[in-house]
């Protein structure tokens, strides 16, 4: 494995910290279908509610499945059921496989058993084995995203729930800033901390986890947690929830969830992915472009899309984004958005989470995805750039404009 440690940058330093930040809960998803959603047992959209776990009380709040049905009102209510009984289990499932902080009863091998067994070999299921697997190839490419950043996102989730976020602010507090870069240098350093394969066939794997960073995360009263998969979990849990529920037979509706990330199962399905843009400090409407089964679609944005969003705080008057300052003149960007009609999510999710994440405006985008459209901080938001080749599908709303490649289109 190659050294995947990233150097700090100390200019600007409370703005340029967050190129090291996973995403927390950043943005509702910017995903709308213009479908009508009935109540009771008859035919159309309803949406699934999972059922209760004691063990995990809170595992369904980030993720919706809204269903088609038909059929009689029996046939209904017996379907719903079925699916609510096939998508609690998954869902629950994969929550407690990803939970890096927390053990269940019955549940051994999962992410946070992996979390405190630091320094010897471990065997861990071979679902999360490729899990990881995928995650690291991501964090050793240095492009923001890393699975090492535990610590610091416990950092920026105090800051955001906070009764004083304000007060914590890094852009105008020193000392924060400052405990911010030291916590997210020990993050980089990989000298601290390596996630090691020891016997892929066996799902074998090794936490390396140095004595000196763990006293320097009791010193600084920081959880023992040093592995994380921050917003890509959301990403690889959607890809396993749709898996489970097209196994199932289970293939005429979608998965979303309340970060911005969605997953289209393979049946038929009709309406609009809904691209946001933030003008004279409101969330507005500024394009769409049509749904199809089986695609994917990703959406951050640096500014919360309803009231009481979660990983937002407020200084000065404005909404800053936890994760990343969202008013700052080397944190450029203000939303993306990233269709994938392969479904798949975790690459959706990782290439928007890493634009959103760049202290730098790109001149122009190489996108593998459909479609890349993002607008920036400096601007009044009524400016789309966008890329790939089914840019020319966007269908942008009075008001705003689309630019390809620097040029206006009409």
């Amino acid at each position: 494995m190659k050294d995947d440690s990233i150097e700090i940058s100390k200019k600007r330093l409370p703005l340029r910290i967050a190129l090291f930040i996973l995403a927390l809960a950043v943005a509702i998803g910017s995903f709308v279908i213009g479908i009508n959603r009935k109540s009771g047992n008859v035919p159309g959209y309803a949406v699934i509610s999972a059922r209760a776990d004691g063990d995990a009380p809170r595992y369904a709040t980030r993720f919706r499945l809204t269903y088609r049905f038909g059929g009689s009102s029996r046939a209904i209510r017996t379907q719903k059921n079925e699916i609510a009984d096939a998508y609690s289990d998954a869902l629950s499932r994969l929550y407690k496989l990803l939970d890096p902080e927390n053990s269940y009863p019955g549940f051994a091998g999962n992410l946070a058993d992996l979390n405190r067994h630091p320094n010897q070999d471990y065997t861990i299921t071979p679902e999360l084995f490729a899990i990881l697997a995928d995650a690291m190839e991501r964090t050793e490419r240095g492009e923001g995203f890393s699975i090492y950043a535990a610590p610091l996102l416990a950092e920026w989730e105090s800051i955001a729930y906070a009764s004083d976020a304000a007060a914590f602010d890094p852009v105008h507090n020193p000392e924060e800033a400052e405990r911010l870069r030291e916590i997210a240098a020990q993050c980089a350093d990989r000298g601290n901390c390596r996630l090691e394969i020891v016997d892929e066939a066996a799902s074998v794997v090794r936490l390396n986890v140095s004595e000196a960073y763990q006293a320097f995360l009791q010193a600084y009263e920081l959880p023992r947690t040093v592995l994380d998969l921050g917003q890509m979990k959301d990403a690889y849990i959607l890809h396993g929830l749709a898996a489970a529920l097209e196994e199932r037979g289970f293939a005429d509706g979608f998965l979303n969830t309340v970060g911005g990330l969605t997953v289209s199962l393979s049946g038929p399905l009709e309406g609009e992915y809904e691209i946001l843009s933030y003008v004279n400090r409101s969330v507005q409407l500024a394009a769409s472009v049509p749904v199809t089964p089986g695609a994917a679609s990703a959406a951050f944005t640096a500014f919360p899309t309803e009231e009481g969003s979660a990983g937002y705080y407020a200084a000065d008057g404005l909404m800053r984004c936890a994760a990343r300052p969202a008013v700052a003149e080397d944190a450029p960007i203000s939303a993306v958005f990233v269709l994938r009609r392969d479904g798949d999510v975790a690459a959706a999710c990782y290439e928007a989470l890493c634009l959103f994440l760049s202290t730098e405006v790109p001149e122009n985008v190489s996108t593998a995805s459909d479609l890349l459209v993002y607008s920036l901080m400096a601007e009044d938001g009524t400016s789309l750039y966008a890329f790939g080749k089914e840019r020319d599908q966007i269908l942008q709303k009075d008001g705003f404009r689309l630019i390809f490649n620097d040029i206006l289109s009409n």
